[in-house]
C-alpha cells in the first residue's frame, strides 16, 4: 500500500515540475518513513524542520474501504489515539494434573481479559468511543505444565484524553486486584501512541471543493478507530487527511488494510494526484 503513496507523491512531483512556472508558493513534499510502528517517523520529520516554511499540511492514504474514484474525510476527528500495552503475569508452575499446587497465570490473564471488555461497555459513556484488542497471548510450551507466567499484547483506540487515562486506570485497578486476590505479579507497560487525527475545517473545504472541481465523488468520512502519526503534522500547522478509495471488487482490492489479501486498484492514484493538484488550485499555490 504504501509503495502506492510514494508513487502518488512522486506524480506530484513531476507534474510540478511540468508546472513550476504556474507556481506562486513554495510546495514541500514529505516522504516520511516509519509510520507503521510507533513512534512513528512524522516527530522526527518535524524536528527535523521538515514543516520550516509549510502554512498548511495536506495527507492523503489510499483506502481500500471505499470504492475507487472517490474522496472521503472531515472536520474534526477523524482517526484515534492508537496506544499499545503489554502485560506479564507472573504467577507460580507446576504439573498440569496439580493445579492446586500452582498459581496458574494462565486462567488469571484470561480472568483479565474478559473483565476489560467490561471497561467499555459498563463504566464508559455509551456516546464515548473506545476500543480494547488484544493480539497477542503466549504463555507455556507443553500440554501438561502450567507455566510460569503468561504475556499479552494489544491496542486501546480512543479519541478524548480523559477517555484513555480512564482505560489504562481501569486496567491497571484490574491487575492491582488480581494480583491481590491470587498472590501474583505483574508487569503493566502501557504506551501512549500517536495523537488523534484532527482535521482543520477550511483545509477540508479545500479537499471537498477540489473533489466537486474534477468531479469525483466526495463524502464524509466515517470516524475510525485506526491511529495515523500524520495527526502530529495536524497539531504543528492547519491542514487535513483524506482518503482516496481503493477498493474495487472486480480487481480484488477491496480487503481490509493488513490483510494478507490486501491490494490497491491502481487506477485509484490518479485521482490521489488530481486531487493534491486541484487542492493547489484551491489554495492559490498553483495557477
Amino acid at each position: 500500500g504504501h509503495d502506492g503513496h510514494t508513487a502518488i507523491l512522486l506524480a506530484v512531483a513531476e507534474l510540478l515540475h511540468e508546472h513550476q512556472a504556474q507556481l506562486k508558493g513554495d510546495v514541500v513534499l514529505i516522504f516520511q518513513y516509519g509510520e507503521e510502528l510507533m513512534p512513528g517517523g512524522a516527530q522526527q520529520m518535524i524536528a527535523d524542520n521538515a514543516l520550516v516554511g509549510v502554512d498548511r499540511i495536506y495527507g492523503n492514504h489510499l483506502w481500500s474501504g471505499y470504492p475507487t474514484g472517490t474522496i472521503h474525510t472531515r472536520s474534526g476527528p477523524m482517526m484515534a489515539q492508537p496506544d499499545e500495552f503489554n502485560i506479564t503475569i507472573h504467577g507460580k508452575g507446576g504439573h498440569g494434573a496439580k493445579p492446586h499446587e500452582t498459581i496458574d497465570p494462565i486462567v488469571i490473564l484470561a480472568e483479565f481479559i474478559l473483565s476489560t471488555q467490561k471497561i467499555v461497555s459498563r463504566t464508559l459513556d455509551p456516546v464515548k468511543q473506545a476500543v480494547i484488542s488484544f493480539g497477542k497471548i503466549e504463555a507455556g510450551e507443553a500440554d501438561n505444565v502450567i507455566p510460569d507466567s503468561a504475556f499479552c499484547r494489544g491496542t486501546v483506540r480512543t479519541f478524548e484524553p480523559e477517555v484513555q487515562e480512564h482505560i489504562h486506570y481501569k486496567m491497571d485497578k484490574l491487575l492491582q486486584g488480581l494480583a491481590l486476590a491470587n498472590d501474583i505479579t505483574y508487569e503493566f507497560d502501557y504506551i501512549k501512541g500517536y495523537l488523534p487525527v484532527y482535521n482543520h475545517e477550511k483545509p477540508v473545504e479545500h479537499i471537498q471543493n477540489a473533489a466537486n472541481a474534477l468531479n469525483f465523488r466526495f463524502n464524509k468520512a466515517d470516524l475510525m478507530m485506526v491511529g495515523e502519526d500524520f495527526s502530529f503534522y495536524l497539531k504543528a500547522r492547519p491542514g487535513a487527511f483524506f482518503l482516496t478509495g481503493c477498493g474495487n471488487h472486480e480487481k480484488n482490492s477491496d480487503w481490509p488494510h493488513h490483510s494478507p489479501y490486501f491490494d490497491i486498484d491502481e487506477s485509484a492514484m490518479k485521482y490521489a494526484v488530481s486531487t493534491f493538484m486541484k487542492i493547489l488550485e484551491s489554495e492559490n499555490v498553483l495557477v
